[in-house]
């Protein structure tokens, strides 16, 4: 009897380098991300870092990547939006210990103010948003959220007025250094604009500014991020209170 002796395969996929590759941070294969990472370093390292766009979408990319993986994974930190919390405030941090790279610093100013990074950024963001919504919540949706829209905001002004008066800040102050930055939506869309404002009608230097609204700016940024990370956490074990996505009912 012919008996054919048969070698079992180990299955494609279970090798050290498959499972390597299969671990990722943000988008790229950890071996991918780490030779890029090194790449950087070392150009950093050596002043080799082009102080141009190239240089600056580098740096924000890995580091981004890195710290949006971070953020996931943080226990507790991960139900509350702790992707966002930790790009907000790791690079300020570094930058406030004077641990930034001066190159990588460098290449990411001049992507930022040189190129306009940012300004490139926002309209696409803004107007993507508004192209990839559905056209009935556009016409019928609007009008079912203006009012909630306008109520939520004269109420969020409201107690703004109200908090910063029992601080004891002027009204003035209170409503265009405090209320209005929060309500801007950030810094990039926010911030830089209402400080260019601000400094052409005051005589303030913008940079003088920017520094009086930056802080509240954050500070709104993490309560919204906290409290949206809270109800999706709240949404996804109780899903009869969850739209999934869905603004309004346009049915």
């Amino acid at each position: 009897m012919h008996i054919e002796e048969t070698v079992s395969k180990p299955p494609a996929g279970n090798g050290p380098w498959s499972k390597l590759m299969a671990m990722r941070v943000g988008p790229l294969p950890l071996p991918l991300y780490l030779s890029l990472a090194a790449i950087e370093v070392a150009a950093a390292i050596a002043h080799r870092l082009p102080n141009d766009l190239i240089g600056g979408l580098a740096v924000m990319m890995l580091s981004g990547f890195l710290l949006g993986e971070l953020g996931k994974r943080i226990p507790v930190l991960k139900h509350i939006g702790g992707s966002a919390i930790l790009c907000l405030f790791v690079p300020s941090a570094l930058l406030g210990c004077k641990l930034f790279d001066p190159d990588m610093l460098k290449a990411l100013a001049t992507t930022m103010k040189t190129a306009n990074l940012q300004y490139l950024y926002i309209a696409c963001l803004v107007v993507g948003s508004i192209l990839g919504m559905s056209h009935k919540v556009l016409v019928q949706g609007f009008l079912r959220m203006f009012i909630p829209l306008l109520v939520g905001t004269l109420g969020a002004v409201a107690a703004g007025m109200l908090v910063g008066l029992l601080f004891g800040y002027t009204p003035r102050h209170t409503f265009f250094y405090i209320i209005i930055p929060i309500l801007g939506g950030g810094i990039g869309e926010g911030i830089l604009p209402l400080s260019i404002g601000y400094s052409e009608m005051t005589r303030i230097p913008q940079a003088q500014i920017v520094a009086t609204l930056i802080p509240a700016a954050l500070i709104g940024n993490v309560v919204a991020i906290l409290l949206a990370g809270l109800l999706n956490f709240y949404g996804k074990k109780h899903p009869r209170f969850s739209g999934n996505g869905m603004l309004v009912k346009t049915g």
